[in-house]
């Protein structure tokens, strides 16, 4: 047993320990430069309050790295956007009095409110969408006019049992249309419509929509792909709309939805292409800007106007990641987008979401983005001449820390810059007019902002953060592809004592464990903890060639990895070999399972969150069937057009890779988290594994009522964590 404290109640000391991490890890969510000062920013941040099971924004003035003031932002705020000059701020605010709730947008120009528009929820269109993914929201200062997206107006329905209104009767045409639809309140795509799954169980279908400042009149953009199918349940959901400068054009992505909608959140290869709509004359029809490729998405002009770079894949890929490259097209501002002159600026060899805002440098020559790279979150360059075509350049290492832009302005580049033992903090990186790339960082010092206090059990000022993060930290190579992180505690003067190791592989598969700060496991390494990341082949950030290798083989080549890394860190000695365990979520749950049910004898305890623990049986009750069939059978074997159940070989095939498959070997105590309405991996896959070993091993089953796949409510995350720190103290 791991004793940190002196006192015999370990218990009693872990929730202050992991409140006091929380506190030092709050998210940097946006930078906001003046238009008048370049060195005057607002930066907000975002912590959990675990006492009142939210989350707390908080609004920095800053100068000159000098923070002048704080203040919490009111919460009702769902989205910002600013003007491309920055002299007008657009905030979506979402009221709620008496149990009614208004939408509206406000309107801020030099500092003073001087607009509120209420918007035409329920009426013009349903909920205006804000998520990261999906959700547009952009401004032209030259036409006064705001592009958003909001989901479509679902059909009237009525019970058959509802009274009759005192218009039923009535014979009137245009009445008789927008009569509602008797007993069609429980039909899918008709009362109810179907999801983009886990995390988007409020998005449907969106349309685009305009508001004209001038006017206060909102409209819908009807010559987009699929408006008049809208109401059916194919057609196209539109997002990440962007607004040309001149306001002739909006240009925006368009996922095809098809007749079953599967999960979307963390999955990159769902059907999406580019369109452009000129705006004013909406008769004119849209043009698809990317036809020759089979995803692309996340458009954005230049400053000027005159290109739109975006992110595509000619071929495409049928895992929920691949790589990406970055393509420009120019544009005119007038006529719109001159698709003969399309050209790719790199091979598809980047990991990359999306870009930012703001991406192009002030004369478009160059184009700067985050992306993954070997167990690093990295800032890139790519020029945007012809006479360039190749990979991108790999800008401001400092060693293997993670670094990722915020914002792009004229005078500099914002960025986030963080390691396993350093909380993130601000950097900045100058603008050189005279090549037109931004090229050495300030020479100041970083901006480190205070710690945060997430519960009443925390008191930030006597916090330490040199002494909470005084521990060490490794990236190395296993073999080719395949990278571990080893995060080592301090040896406290007792060197001839190591510590018990935790191993922790990421989910995905197809993600990456990276050098960022994450609080939660500096807290186990604070608790006494060897914690080791493992990027196995499947990961992103290396090659595709590598990424490939997993699907058809999960539960083989992903294990294998793992168990090398681990073997890694054993020879060095620098762990206790007899003390290893594991922990993960997701796929590292699934992984967690097959690493105590294939080497019983190595790893002593585990920790599942929401694990994978039968493909077979988790099959047809996901939001993404899809994976299931990719991963454990291969490439070719889901048909995206056709659902259909898997057969009898399939299932058997399914079963053979899942941790399922080796139960019957596991002799390690097992703790399992469970969020109740998770749609990824539903509940029933951790409450199978539960079940099978609850009377061969000593077993613990939490259960998050409200929690979705990620158990990331403030006050499940900590309960979580918790329990997952006292189950290792317990058992390793």
């Amino acid at each position: 047993m791991v004793i940190l404290f002196t006192p015999d109640d370990v218990t009693m000391h872990a929730p202050t320990l992991y409140a006091q991490f929380a506190s030092l890890s709050p998210i940097i969510s946006s930078v906001h430069t003046s238009p008048i000062n370049p060195s005057l920013k607002t930066i907000t941040r975002s912590v959990h309050n675990i006492d009142n099971d939210s989350r707390r924004r908080v609004q920095y003035t800053v100068l000159d790295n000098e923070i002048l003031s704080c203040v919490e932002e009111r919460p009702e705020i769902k989205a910002s956007v600013f003007s491309p000059s920055r002299s007008i701020k657009v905030n979506l605010v979402v009221s709620k009095k008496k149990d009614i709730e208004s939408t509206f947008f406000e309107v801020w120009e030099s500092d003073a409110l001087t607009q509120t528009v209420k918007l035409p929820v329920e009426r013009i269109h349903g909920a205006v969408c804000t998520d990261d993914w999906f959700g547009s929201l952009s401004i032209c200062e030259a036409t006064r006019q705001v592009v958003y997206g909001a989901e479509v107006l679902k059909l009237k329905t009525k019970s058959f049992f509802s009274p009759p209104d005192d218009d039923d009767d009535d014979d009137d045409k245009n009445k008789n249309e927008n009569k509602p639809l008797i007993g069609s309140t429980n039909v899918d795509g008709e009362g109810l419509s179907e999801t983009f799954g886990e995390r988007y169980t409020k998005t449907s279908k969106l349309s685009l929509f305009i508001l004209d400042l001038n006017t206060k009149k909102v409209a819908a953009i009807t010559n987009t792909p699929g408006f008049e199918k809208r109401f059916s349940n194919g057609g196209f959901s539109l997002g990440q709309a962007v607004i040309s400068p001149s306001g002739g054009h909006v240009v925006y992505s368009a996922w095809k939805v098809g007749d079953r909608r599967l999960g979307s959140i963390y999955c990159y290869q769902r059907p999406v292409a580019i369109y452009c709509s000129p705006l004013g004359s909406q008769t004119d029809l849209f043009v698809s800007l990317s036809p020759e490729n089979s995803l692309s998405r996340s458009p954005v002009f230049s400053r000027c106007g005159c290109h739109l770079a975006f992110l595509a894949s000619s071929r495409g890929f049928e895992t929920h990641n691949g790589a990406v490259k970055v393509c420009v097209i120019e544009f005119d501002q007038v006529e719109g987008a001159r698709t003969d002159t399309a050209r790719d600026l790199c091979p598809e060899t980047l990991w990359v979401d999306k870009l930012p805002s703001n991406c192009f440098s002030p004369k478009a020559s160059t184009l700067y983005f985050t992306g993954l790279y070997r167990s690093r979150v990295q800032i890139m360059s790519l020029s945007t001449h012809k006479r360039f075509n190749g990979e991108p350049t790999l800008l401001w290492n400092n060693g293997d820390d993670s670094r990722s832009i915020l914002e792009i302005t004229d005078n500099d580049i914002t960025m986030t810059v963080s390691s396993p033992n350093s909380p993130t903090k601000i950097a900045t990186v100058l603008y050189n007019d005279e090549d037109d790339t931004y090229s050495e960082e300030d020479g100041r010092e970083y901006l480190t902002f205070p710690p945060m206090s997430t519960s009443s059990l925390v008191d930030t000022s006597v916090i330490d953060d040199d002494d909470l993060c005084d521990f060490s930290y490794d990236v190395f190579d296993v073999k080719e592809n395949v990278q571990g992180i080893l995060l080592l505690p301090q040896d406290n003067g007792s060197p001839a004592t190591p510590p018990p190791l935790i191993v922790t592989p990421h989910g995905g598969p197809h993600s990456m464990s990276t050098t960022s700060f994450i609080g939660a496991y500096a807290y186990l390494v604070k608790s006494g903890y060897a914690v080791l990341h493992v990027n196995y082949r499947g990961s992103t950030g290396y090659t595709v060639e590598s990424l490939n290798e997993l699907p058809g083989n999960c539960g083989a080549v992903d294990v294998s990895d793992v168990f090398e890394a681990t073997q890694a860190v054993l020879k060095r000695g620098v762990v206790d070999e007899s003390r290893v365990g594991i922990c993960g979520g997701s796929h590292g749950g699934f992984l967690a399972g097959h690493m105590v049910g294939q080497f019983p004898e190595l790893f002593k305890v585990a920790a599942l969150r929401n694990p994978v623990t039968n493909i077979a049986t988790m099959v047809t009750a996901t939001d993404i069937p899809d994976w299931c069939h990719v991963e454990a059978l291969g490439f070719g074997k889901y048909d995206f057009d056709n659902f259909r159940s898997p057969n009898a070989e399939e299932i058997s095939k399914m079963f053979a890779c899942s941790p399922a498959a080796y139960v019957q070997n596991v002799i390690a105590p097992v703790l399992i988290a469970l969020g109740d309405v998770d749609l990824r991996v539903p509940p029933s896959q951790g409450i199978e594994f539960y079940y099978t070993l609850k009377n061969k091993v000593k077993t613990k089953l939490l259960r998050y009522p409200d929690d979705c796949h990620a158990i990331d409510h403030p006050l499940s995350a900590g309960d979580h964590w918790v329990n997952i720190k006292n189950w290792f103290d317990e058992h390793l």
